[in-house]
């Protein structure tokens, strides 16, 4: 009677057992399918599946003790040894996926293929112009990764290879990755090498790092900052101007996957409390003024909008960016143009002293306002200026000189000085090196040559 209520007390504890594995097993499974498809935490993503497989394997087993349990009595209590095993494919795969981290030393490349241009030694041997290092590790199959590539190419353009060296690094096969670039490849400005044995990923991201994935290298070859390609930009500007904090960033970072994922969900008021969070932290952060503004507008409030930015501004007065947000608000605001174009001096006035703040002013007089209410005196002070400070400084980056000289030559024609116009866009159509826009150059001289030849007639 005692084996019977032995027996009896096991098989109510299985089917119990039996009922948890049936009611975690799936979830699991669909959890760290959701986690794999959204292109990050990968290595969680792949435990849970390795788990829910786990967990459905001792549903069966437990369903068949239940079966064999009247028969068996000493049955190998299989569940027992299933979890341990889970346990520990899970804490195993865990350390696989181990990763490099922000102040760990970065590790040279080595056994990489270079598909895209020259060969180099990441690390620094001793300082160099070249101080900043960009790696993204990508993949030709994942979405994010196509999409960063625009903001890799724009990177490099706008530093120059003498601050800054961007490097694409997949460990697919070659021959995949010479398919998918195909014709695009020679438009791309920055380096692209394979790891196809995937030594150089593993030590970088593991086996089960989500991508893309991008780490930031300094002079010292110590790993300054990592993280997803939407903060690239900001952090390589915070870098520059030597405000870079990388504690703070990490925080940054993580509000900003908070406020995408509160965004998805349409929990607006959710996703106004994190954008207060991130501008404690940074009163100039693009993502989070560009979703605040649109909150504003959804809501029907945009004119909210322009005590928030001042409030803003007295915060961090040097932030350029916020000053144009403000622009771009009393623009849409329909603010009159006596308004805009006060302000617009205002801005010369304040970054007098910042080539680019006032090339940037000047492109958003000619090609982003109605011609009526352009500043177009401002306008043309900003770029002269702006130029001359360029050639004064020494910079050789022939991107940005273009796009200063074609903003210029915008702004000459405005006034009527097509002859100016169009001796100023020969210019830039020698510093244009992607073919694409250097046919947008050529169509652009085309047409003031013509402009030209209708007002001499």
């Amino acid at each position: 009677m005692k084996d019977r209520d032995t027996i009896d007390n096991r098989i109510k504890l299985v089917a119990n057992r039996k009922k948890i594995y049936f009611f975690l097993g799936w979830p699991m499974l669909a959890l760290g399918m959701g986690i794999l498809f959204s292109g990050r935490w990968r290595a969680i993503g792949i435990g849970c599946i390795v788990v829910g497989v786990l967990v459905r394997t001792l549903y069966y087993f437990t369903s068949s003790e239940l079966r064999s349990l009247e028969k068996y009595r000493h049955l190998i209590d299989k569940s027992k040894l299933l979890i341990i095993l889970s346990f520990i494919c899970f804490s195993f795969h865990f350390n696989l996926a181990g990763q490099l981290k922000r102040g760990d030393d970065a590790s040279e490349f080595s056994g990489v293929e270079w598909i895209k241009g020259e060969p180099l030694k990441l690390l620094n041997e001793e300082s160099s112009p070249s101080s900043i290092r960009v790696i993204e590790f990508w993949a030709s199959w994942d979405k994010a990764s196509q999409l960063s590539f625009p903001l890799l190419s724009k990177i490099q353009s706008k530093y120059g290879r003498d601050k800054i060296v961007v490097i694409a690094l997949t460990k697919e096969k070659q021959e995949k990755v010479e398919k998918y670039l195909g014709t695009v490849k020679d438009k791309i400005k920055f380096r692209i090498a394979v790891d196809s044995k995937g030594e150089v990923t593993r030590k970088y991201i593991g086996d089960g790092g989500g991508i893309p994935y991008i780490f930031i290298i300094d002079k010292n070859n110590e790993i300054l900052w990592c993280g997803q390609p939407l903060d690239l930009e900001a952090v390589l500007e915070k870098i520059f101007k030597g405000t870079f904090d990388a504690a703070v960033q990490e925080k940054i970072s993580y509000l900003h996957t908070r406020l995408q994922e509160n965004m998805q969900m349409e929990r607006l008021s959710s996703a106004v409390r994190i954008i207060d969070d991130i501008m404690k932290l940074d009163p100039s952060d693009a993502l989070a003024m560009r979703v605040r503004l649109y909150i504003f507008e959804r809501l029907g409030k945009l004119s909210e909008a322009l005590p928030f930015i001042d409030k803003l501004i007295d915060k961090s007065p040097e932030s350029s960016s916020l000053y144009f947000v403000k622009l771009d608000v009393m623009d849409r605001l329909n603010k009159s143009p006596e308004d805009i174009r006060a302000f617009c001096r205002e801005i010369f006035t304040k970054f007098n002293k910042s080539p680019d703040v006032l090339e940037h002013l000047a492109w958003i007089a000619v090609y982003r306002m109605p011609v009526g209410s352009a500043p177009i005196e401002t306008a043309l002070d900003s770029i002269d200026k702006a130029v001359a400070m360029f050639f004064e400084s020494g910079n050789e980056n022939p991107a940005k000189l273009a796009n200063y000289l074609e903003t210029q030559g915008r702004v000459y024609y405005m006034i009527g000085r097509i002859a100016k116009a169009l001796e100023l866009q020969e210019k830039v159509i020698n510093f244009r090196e992607d073919d694409k826009r250097k046919s947008q150059a050529k169509l652009l001289k085309d047409y003031y040559k013509k402009v030209l030849e209708l007002k001499n007639r």
